[in-house]
């Protein structure tokens, strides 16, 4: 598996502006994601226009999906302002300790077949713990990582996990702080209706629409 990360290094100074810094990086991934031979023939990664685009690419499991996990995982691990502000609201909700926040991806690769797991063996101690919200000990979330991968596609194996996250592998990311070493499941839309509530997951995250309010809410039939 090969990755390409970019990186922004300037902060968004406008609408339009703002659009191209999500825009860009999408279509880059969609390039990327076509097979070399033809990109090649179309004139490289550089000379593609965009109108051949749609002709070119064939639509694999998740793409757009996944770009956006990928960048709220970056925005979370770079602290960027204008995400964190919002992840700390709903931290408070569920009453997350400590102040080192981080980020753990958990998200499906293109293929749809493994797992991406960026970070969890150099982040999670033997000690860290998922909270759930039930009136219970949290479970320890390092012993379970490698079943709710499995979990994905086996659902054999979610019936072994115990009842208080036994959705948790429907996250995206852990969201958490590595100082209290507490961590939050957290799923991630393109799409706020493909929303749903599982048992384990704490925090949704969809875009925010133009216009629209990016408050945040608690959701009381999933909690």
């Amino acid at each position: 598996m090969k990755l390409l990360i970019e990186s922004q290094k300037n902060p968004v100074g406008s609408e339009v502006l703002a659009r191209i810094a999500i825009v860009r990086p999408v279509l880059i991934a969609l390039l990327t994601g076509i097979k070399q031979e033809v990109l090649d023939e179309l004139g490289g990664i550089s000379g593609m226009k965009l109108f051949m685009l749609p002709r070119a690419y064939r639509d694999g499991c998740g793409d757009v999906g996944f770009c956006f996990e990928w960048a709220i995982h970056d925005a979370i691990r770079r602290k960027d302002p204008m995400v964190m502000e919002r992840l700390l609201d709903a931290a408070k909700l569920c009453k997350l300790p400590g102040s080192n926040h981080h980020s753990i991806l958990f998200g499906v690769e293109k293929s749809g077949k493994t797992r991406i797991i960026d970070t969890a063996q150099e982040v999670l101690t033997d000690d860290s713990r998922i909270l759930t919200g039930a009136q219970a000990q949290p479970p320890k979330l390092k012993g379970y990582m490698n079943r709710l991968a499995a979990a994905f596609h086996r659902p054999e194996t979610r019936s072994s996990l115990p009842s208080s996250i036994n959705g948790l592998w429907k996250a995206d990311l852990f969201f958490g702080s590595t100082d209290a070493d507490r961590w939050l499941g957290t799923t991630l839309k393109i799409n706020s209706k493909h929303l749903e509530g599982a048992k384990g997951l704490r925090v949704g995250i969809v875009p925010a629409t133009q216009g629209g309010s990016d408050k945040i809410y608690k959701d009381d039939l999933n909690q």
